[in-house]
């Protein structure tokens, strides 16, 4: 159409004077330049628009992107705030199982303490680091829980071992007759007990009580006494049935 119209224009400038066709001309090219920055701006925008067109597709694939590490953080928050309910919930339970735990250790420290007047002395003598560690008063302690807890299993654990066994020591002592030094004594575990002073000078039974252990001489199981030490020492090879008093809250 354009083509058209240049040839028609041409067609008809002889009809025309000098003056008339520069203008013609001039506006031609005016008409000219008009087309040809229409065709660039044509030019330019399809450029523009196809880059705006490939910009458009790469914000929608982050857009994209985002949106789906949206949804993830969502699910990820939702299960750390599950996570955190179950934590809550665990450390009540836990709170309430610590509380428990302090009123049992609070009862059980305060039998310890009742407990020890009914050892023996070798048995306390080794329970000494144990019951520097055992509070006086459980509500004013600042021991945690779980070293109480050690302290109470260590001393049971070792009173408990005392019980199975039959134990010889050596301890100085004064017995009821007056008499103190250093005494060889044959513990069945926590029942009753044996002494006998050196060269068999002094013997006697003892028995645990709620004031400590209670000795009482008997100087007639002296020979008894030391044959069954002789015994458990591996003195006296053989082993034989010795009639000794056991006698246990008074009661022979």
């Amino acid at each position: 159409m354009n083509i058209f119209f240049v040839v028609l224009f041409f067609l008809a400038v002889p009809l025309f004077g000098s003056e008339e066709l520069d203008l013609a001309r001039a506006n031609l090219k005016e008409w000219v330049k008009v087309e040809k920055s229409i065709s660039l701006e044509k030019q330019s925008w399809r450029n523009k628009k196809e880059v705006m067109l490939d910009l458009i597709g790469v914000l929608e694939k982050e857009s994209e992107t985002l949106r789906r590490r949206i949804e993830e953080m969502g699910r990820v928050q939702s299960e750390s705030d599950n996570r955190r309910e179950e934590l809550l919930k665990k450390e009540a339970s836990l709170a309430d199982s610590i509380e428990a735990i302090e009123l049992f250790l609070g009862k059980m420290e305060g039998q310890m303490w009742a407990l020890s007047a009914w050892l023996p002395q070798p048995l306390l003598q080794k329970l000494e680091p144990f019951f520097g560690r055992l509070p006086n008063d459980s509500e004013e302690t600042s021991l945690g829980v779980a070293e109480r807890m050690q302290t109470v299993v260590g001393i049971l654990s070792s009173v408990h071992k005392f019980d199975e066994r039959i134990i010889l020591s050596s301890e100085i002592r004064e017995t009821r007759d007056g008499s103190r030094g250093e005494f060889k004594s044959l513990y069945l575990g926590l029942a009753s007990a044996y002494y006998l002073a050196p060269n068999g000078a002094s013997a006697g039974v003892g028995r645990p009580s709620a004031n400590g252990w209670l000795w009482e001489p008997a100087p007639e199981l002296a020979d008894r006494i030391e044959e069954a030490m002789a015994i458990h020492e591996g003195i006296q090879k053989e082993a034989e049935f010795l009639p000794l008093p056991v006698r246990i809250g008074g009661v022979n």
